[in-house]
């Protein structure tokens, strides 16, 4: 899914996904620079902030 069309109205598989990145990009980390922090591939991250992918409830929890 296109970023610029993926926004927090969206459902809350998606809203999670914005947030995530929201957060993410605050503190300045690539999707890499997240994976290498937490048990999580950069494909798996990229999955979840587009709304592909449900994030697991560590992650949740995590965030």
């Amino acid at each position: 899914m296109n970023e610029a069309l993926l926004d927090a109205d969206c459902g809350p598989r998606e809203a999670l996904g914005v947030k995530l990145r929201q957060l993410r990009k605050a503190r300045g980390w690539t999707q890499e620079d997240l994976a290498d922090r937490s048990a999580y591939s950069p494909t798996h991250i990229s999955a979840i902030e587009t709304g592909r992918k449900p994030p697991t409830l560590r992650l949740s929890r995590d965030l």
